[in-house]
């Protein structure tokens, strides 16, 4: 679990699961099915990406393999259904990432009265 700063915005931090870890200099195959996946971390560094057919352009240049120039994460809540994470923002960058999370501090279960939304049984428990 790791706290990080909403790509949407700033002022707002995160504390989310990582779930899937691009290392600076791996080989991502690029092709229609991947570029949803990958096309906001190539636009994280700078690139301006297009599609033409059934080609992936990144700066004009016809593409099948992209390497990152940084790490990635790919960050997941523990609310599947209703979670802003990388399902919604893509893979953020190692560099956005503040700090490293051990246990839980506050929690609140949405849509009830604050006093019946307290989760008693995780305040000060340790992450899972």
């Amino acid at each position: 679990m790791v706290v990080f700063n909403s790509p949407s915005n700033p002022q707002l931090l995160l504390v989310k699961r990582i779930v899937q870890v691009i290392e600076k200099g791996d080989t991502l195959i690029i092709n229609r099915n991947t570029l949803p996946l990958y096309r906001s971390l190539i636009i994280r560094e700078n690139n301006k990406v297009s599609e033409l057919k059934s080609h992936i352009i990144i700066n004009g240049k016809h593409v099948s393999f992209y390497t990152p120039k940084q790490s990635f994460y790919f960050m997941e809540g523990d609310n599947h259904d209703n979670s802003h994470d990388s399902r919604i923002f893509g893979f953020i960058p190692e560099e956005a990432i503040i700090g490293k999370s051990d246990f839980v501090l506050f929690s609140l279960t949405p849509q009830k009265s604050f006093w019946k939304s307290i989760r008693w049984e995780r305040i000060l428990g340790q992450l899972r």
